[in-house]
């Protein structure tokens, strides 16, 4: 019901500032990206729609420290991307298995994302000392 209301006010012409104070009180969120998609398609109105961007793939060269279930502590290099020094710190493994072959010593190539707060490896290889 609130849609064909929505729709309404902007078939209508009404100002898009009073569209836009109308749907932030009824707890939507707009933005002039949306109101844009909106106006050009004809579309109803929803809640803000504009997609997150996946973050960057850093990539670096380590070695394992140690190994648990879904975690790996590596001893990397510098991370180019992120500005970061030499350091040692844990990371999520992605997938579980990820590690399976990898002990304790071994040289390793990997590339990671920050995501929810955590640093987690999506790619992870060996390789030769």
């Amino acid at each position: 019901m609130m849609g064909n209301f929505v729709r309404w006010m902007i078939s209508n012409r009404f100002p898009i500032l009073l569209v836009a104070v109308l749907l932030a009180m009824w707890g939507f969120r707009v933005t002039p990206v949306d109101a844009q998609y909106h106006h050009a398609t004809g579309g109803g109105v929803t809640p803000a729609t504009v997609p997150t961007p996946t973050p960057a793939l850093n990539e670096a060269d380590g070695k394992v420290v140690s190994i648990k279930d879904t975690e790996i502590v590596l001893s990397h290099g510098p991370v180019k991307s992120l500005g970061w020094p030499p350091m040692t710190m844990p990371f999520r493994l992605a997938r579980s298995g990820m590690a399976t072959g990898l002990k304790p010593g071994d040289q390793v190539r990997f590339g990671f994302r920050q995501i929810q707060g955590s640093y987690v490896i999506e790619q992870l290889s060996g390789v030769a000392p």
